[in-house]
């Protein structure tokens, strides 16, 4: 394992397959992500405008680099379907050596 500089682990979810392919795909046509994860549909329960909501969502697991966090956010916007959608960044510590390295060549432009 290698401890990580500028990686980031990007969450959002998304109300459906079609919305969740679109993302993934032009994240990592547009070199924005090296890798998206569309998990298979969930319910989320939360809060919205006093309520207790509940509806199936898919996440996405977005794999990329803090200087690239800015234009991800700003593409999620763009094509996502909610108000207020999930952005949550995270941090790994440290990462295989090789996926690390493979990682890094994908989002080189």
């Amino acid at each position: 394992m290698q401890q990580t500089d500028d990686t980031i682990v990007l969450l959002t979810t998304v109300p459906d397959l079609k919305t969740g392919q679109l993302l993934a795909q032009t994240l990592v046509e547009q070199k924005i992500a090296a890798c998206v994860n569309l998990l298979p549909v969930m319910q989320s329960y939360y809060l919205w405008q006093g309520e207790i909501e509940c509806d199936n969502e898919q996440q996405l697991i977005i794999k990329t680099e803090s200087s690239l966090l800015n234009q991800a956010e700003t593409l999620i916007r763009k094509h996502h379907p909610y108000e207020v959608p999930e952005l949550i960044a995270i941090k790994p510590t440290a990462m295989g050596e090789d996926y690390l390295e493979w990682l890094k060549q994908c989002l080189q432009k």
